[in-house]
Parts: structure tokens; sequence; C-alpha cells
């Protein structure tokens, strides 16, 4: 499980360095003009905002752990596997989620779920990479959940 949650964690640290590199790129005078929208993007107050995709990423790293810690045996292994397998798992549970979340997406369309939980993620007009998390907890869960339903569903896979 150490080298699982290590892996993750690899993972979370090229990702924030990776957004930390685009939202410089975003904002830096210089690759202004290969900007798609100079528009702002969104009316939400910058503490706000920043308050907001704070919570939501430690609240996202916290279930994740979280979720996968009491499933970790029945979805997870590290068994020797072929390569074509991790392919298999790999191609499998992203169909699998991209179907589903679709669905979840749908769902949160529906007037009492778009009022809610889903218009926070409405409110982010022109997206950046960072407005990704910018969103509900309640929809950070629901789509978490659905992946780690995803990843047990085809598993257990190789980690």
């Amino acid at each position: 499980m150490v080298r699982f949650y290590s892996i993750v964690l690899g993972i979370l640290g090229f990702d924030g360095v990776l957004l930390a590199v685009l939202a410089y790129a975003y904002h830096a005078k210089r690759f202004e003009p290969h900007r798609i929208s100079l528009k702002e993007s969104m009316k939400v107050p910058d503490g706000e905002r920043v308050r907001n995709i704070g919570f939501i990423a430690v609240l996202s790293l916290l279930a994740v752990f979280g979720m996968t810690y009491f499933i970790y045996p029945y979805a997870f292994h590290q068994n020797p596997t072929s390569g074509s397998r991790i392919a298999f798992e790999i191609v499998g549970i992203l169909l699998v989620y991209d179907f589903a979340y679709y669905w979840l997406h749908r769902l949160m369309h529906h007037k009492k779920l778009m009022k809610y939980v889903h218009a926070v993620h409405h409110e982010v007009h022109n997206p950046t990479a960072m407005e990704s998390f910018y969103l509900h907890p309640i929809e950070l869960f629901a789509g978490l959940a659905l992946l780690i339903s995803c990843t047990w569903l085809i598993g257990p896979v190789h980690i």
C-alpha cells in the first residue's frame, strides 16, 4: 500500500507543478498573444476563488486517500501483470468512467442539483487550469467516488 500512495503522491506532485506552470503561463505577459481568450475567467473575487480552489484541492487529496484506503484490497494489486492487461485496465477504467461521468454531469444539470451544487462549476466562463478545481464539494466527491467505483468495477487493477 505504501508503494501505491507513493505513486499517487508523485503524480499529485507532478500535477501541482504542472498547474503552477500553466497558471504562470496564463498570467504572464509573454504568453498573452497565445491565449484563446483575454476575457476574465470568472466574476468571483480573487480571494474567494483562491480559497475555493485551495479547499477543494486539499479535500480532493483527503478524499482520494480516504476512499482508496478502504477499497485498496478489493481494487488494487501488485502482482506481476502483462503490459496488455495494464493497457486493458487503463482503457477500461477511462471508458467506463467517461461514460458514467457524462451521465453524472447530465444529472448535475437537474434543477435542484444545478441550483445548489453544479452552479459553482458554471461560475467559470473562461476556464484556466486552476479553475478545474473550482467545484462544489458534493460534485468533487461524486466525481471521485465515480472514478474509484469504476476502478473497483474493472479491478482489481495493477497499481
